[in-house]
């Protein structure tokens, strides 16, 4: 017997990052509802990153909320799927995926966004990485790495280098 999921609404669901205190009662909502996923809040806790869809235009980019004052500013542009924003520790960097023309990659730009950004690590030939975290010395990044052949790695990425080193690996 097989079973089905589905939606019939169509298009995506919309979103709201919304704070909540610890009896689960709504203190607030930060920004408009969106397509909205991967949020993540700066060291200080004045920024967060977030996913947001453009559905009109099938795009994902990174956005940067101030949470102080309640705006919003998009930090990456262009054809390219880019998600999963993830602070440096010092709080001046983002380290983020990005998928083009197939091939996935960490890169990492200047939180003031004000810089292009550069490529750490490209993964190729369909494998795939994501960033988690960065170490405490903001040297390197916690990356996901899965490969086409299957199985899922944790592996560390030098920033200064784009070096990667096994941390975990679990067999495919």
């Amino acid at each position: 017997k097989n079973t089905v999921v589905y939606n019939t609404s169509s298009g995506a669901v919309l979103s709201a990052l919304t704070w909540y205190d610890r009896s689960g009662r709504e203190l607030g909502r930060v920004g408009e509802p969106g397509v909205i996923a991967n949020p993540s809040i700066s060291p200080d806790g004045k920024l967060a990153t977030m996913d947001i869809a453009d559905v009109k235009s099938n795009s994902v980019d990174i956005w940067i909320e101030d949470l102080d004052h309640g705006t919003s500013s998009r930090f990456t542009f262009g054809g390219a799927e880019e998600v999963t924003g993830v602070w440096s520790r010092d709080g001046q960097k983002v380290a983020y995926r990005s998928i083009t023309s197939g091939n996935s990659a960490v890169s990492i730009k200047k939180a003031t966004g004000l810089e292009a950004e550069t490529a750490a690590y490209t993964a190729h030939g369909g494998d795939d990485i994501m960033p988690n975290s960065w170490s405490l010395d903001d040297r390197s990044i916690l990356c996901s790495y899965q490969p086409t052949a299957g199985g899922s790695n944790l592996v560390l990425l030098d920033v200064a280098t784009g070096k990667l080193t096994p941390f975990v690996a679990s067999k495919a």
